[in-house]
This record gives C-alpha cells, structure tokens and sequence, in this order.
C-alpha cells in the first residue's frame, strides 16, 4: 500500500499490474482490496491510479473486478477531495455498464468487444 500511494514508485506498480501474469495480479487485488489497506488507497491521487490500473488488468485477464468494486463502494466514505471522490464514482458507475459489456462481448464471440473497452 505504501508503494501504491507514493509518485513513483505508484509507476512501478502500475507496470508490474500491466506486464504480470494473473496470479501476481489477482495477489496485488487481495492485498490492495484488503478494506483497512483501501482506506488509505481511496484519499490518494496515486492510490486511485493504482486500483484503475488494476481494474484494467482484471478485465485484460477476463476476471472479476467485483472485488475491485467493492473495496470502493466499502470505503468511498473516506475520500474528501471532490474531485478525486468523482474519478472514483466514476470507476463505479462504469462497473455495470462493464459488467454488462463483458457480457455482451462473451455473446459476440469476444471478438475485439472487450479488449477495446477502457
């Protein structure tokens, strides 16, 4: 979490999400989805970009971003920025609509549907 809420090496974690594997990636989602380390993630600039780089990945791997969803719904109480609690509710808001996508790609044959989204 500390390295997730700090400028650069927030960087570095962002490229190991994006160049692991999925099981390096699912265990990033168990630590960072922990509530107690979300708390923390939900006031940083850097913390938001960490978990919607996650959230990416999830969805490049075809998994689950419900645990990504809510340890934001859990603790979006905690933010008190305006504008970074609105990327958040943004992250949110898209989560059905995602939700429904991914469903509509698996439909389509997954054929460029879902790599293209976000």
């Amino acid at each position: 979490m500390q390295l997730s809420v700090q400028k650069f090496s927030s960087n570095v974690i962002e490229l190991v999400l994006k160049r692991s594997e999925y099981d390096t990636v699912e265990r990033y989602m168990k630590k960072l989805c922990d509530i107690e380390v979300m708390k923390g993630l939900i006031k940083n600039t850097y913390g938001f970009y960490v978990m919607h780089t996650l959230s990416k990945e999830l969805r490049r791997h075809k998994a689950s971003v419900k645990p990504v969803f809510q340890a934001i719904q859990e603790t979006i109480q905690y933010c008190t920025d305006k504008n970074l609690r609105s990327k958040w509710q943004h992250i949110l808001s898209s989560s059905s609509s995602s939700q429904t996508y991914v469903a509509s790609a698996q439909y389509h044959g997954g054929s460029g549907y879902y790599q293209n989204y976000n």
